[in-house]
C-alpha cells in the first residue's frame, strides 16, 4: 500500500515565492505508485497570516489538498513543529519539507520516495542547487559560494536540511515526538541540523538521494560579502551549539572549540595573498576566519539572532 505523504512549506512575508512554489508542486509527477492521500501543509510564520489569499488562490486548481496554519509565533522551529505535528496529527507515514523559495523538479518527490523505500531510510535528503539570476556578480560564481555538497545516490549523510528532506514520521516522532526541532533555537538558524546529530545519535539511517533535486532563488540581498561573512559566522554559532548540547564527551566540546581559532587563524593568513587572487578568493579567506568566529562565539554559549530579516518575496 502506497504511504500517506505531507509536503511541509514554512512561509514569512514571501508570497510570490510560495505562488511559484504550490504551483510546482501541482506539477509533479509519479512514476510509480502516487502516494495516497498526499497533502501539502503551509504554515504562515507571519501573525498577519500574509499568505492566506495565495493558498485560498491555490487550493482551487492544486490536484493535491492544502493546510493553511498559521504560527503566530515568530522562528523557524516554532513553524516547523506546527507543521510537522499537523502531519503527524493527519496521520502521515512521511513528511518532506521544502522552502518556499524552491523549486522541485517534476519528479522530486517520486526520487525521494524512490530512495526512502529502497534503502529504507529514516531520513532522506537531497540537493538544493542555487539560481543566481542572469547576472550574478563574478566573484559568486567563480567562488562556488552557493553552491552545496553532493553525494552518489544511497550515500550515507549526516547532515539533513529541510529545504530538501524527507523524514520517516514514526522514527521521528519515538525519539523526539511531535515537536522535533530545537525552539531554543528559535532565530539563529540551524535547527535541521541540531535536528539531524539527535536522530543520528538514536540510530537513525540518513540516505542521500541526488535525483531528487529542487532549485533555490537567490535574492539579490544574499548576493553580497557582508551576508556571506554573516552566513558563515551563523554557522560557526549554530555548530558549536550543537555540539555543546548533543556531544557525549568533554572532548568532542573541547575539539570544536579549538577548531574556532584554527578556521580564524587560517583565513587572516589567506587573506594578503587571496587580495591579488581576486574578489573570490579573499572572501572565501573572510568567510573561514567568520566560520571560525562563529565557532568560538557557540564554543562560549553566544547566540546569533539571523533570520529576523526576510530576504526575498
Amino acid at each position: 500500500m502506497a504511504p500517506q505523504v505531507a509536503i511541509c512549506i514554512i512561509t514569512c512575508k514571501r508570497p510570490e515565492g510560495l505562488a511559484r512554489l504550490l504551483d510546482a508542486l501541482g506539477r509533479l509527477t509519479f512514476c510509480e505508485d502516487r502516494p495516497e492521500p498526499l497533502g501539502i501543509i503551509v504554515v504562515d510564520n507571519d501573525s498577519s497570516a500574509s499568505s492566506k489569499s495565495v493558498c485560498e488562490t491555490q487550493t482551487t486548481t492544486l490536484p493535491w489538498p492544502l493546510d493553511y496554519v498559521t504560527e503566530p509565533k515568530r522562528g523557524i522551529p516554532f513553524a516547523r513543529n506546527t507543521a510537522f505535528a499537523v502531519a503527524v496529527n493527519d496521520k502521515n507515514d512521511l513528511v518532506a519539507f521544502i522552502d518556499d523559495d524552491e523549486i522541485p523538479e517534476p519528479n522530486w518527490l517520486d526520487e525521494l520516495l524512490r530512495v526512502q523505500r529502497i534503502y529504507d531510510a529514516d531520513v532522506v535528503a537531497g540537493p538544493v542547487l542555487s539560481d543566481l539570476g542572469p547576472s550574478p556578480p563574478a566573484w559568486a560564481v567563480e567562488g562556488g559560494f552557493y553552491e552545496r555538497r553532493r553525494f552518489a545516490t544511497g550515500s550515507p549523510i549526516e547532515n539533513a536540511f529541510t529545504g530538501n528532506v524527507l523524514f520517516r514520521t514514526r522514527t521521528v516522532t519515538a525519539a523526539l515526538g511531535s515537536r522535533p526541532f530545537n525552539e531554543e533555537m528559535a532565530l539563529t538558524g540551524g535547527t535541521d541540523a541540531y535536528l539531524s546529530k539527535e536522530l543520528l545519535l538514536r540510530g537513525a539511517k540518513m540516505i542521500w538521494a541526488d535525483t531528487a533535486i529542487v532549485t533555490e532563488t537567490v535574492p539579490p540581498s544574499r548576493m553580497s560579502a557582508h551576508w556571506l561573512l554573516r552566513r558563515a559566522f551563523r554557522a560557526g554559532v549554530s555548530r558549536a551549539l550543537t555540539t555543546r548540547q548533543l556531544s557525549p564527551t568533554r572532548l568532542d566540546r573541547l575539539r570544536c572549540a579549538m577548531l574556532g581559532p584554527l578556521h580564524i587563524g587560517r583565513g587572516i593568513a589567506r587573506l594578503p595573498l587571496s587580495v591579488i587572487r581576486g574578489k573570490h578568493r579573499s572572501l572565501a579567506a573572510a568567510r573561514d576566519a567568520a566560520f571560525g568566529a562563529g565557532l568560538v562565539a557557540g564554543s562560549l554559549g553566544y547566540h546569533y539572532d539571523e533570520y529576523t530579516t526576510v530576504h526575498g518575496s
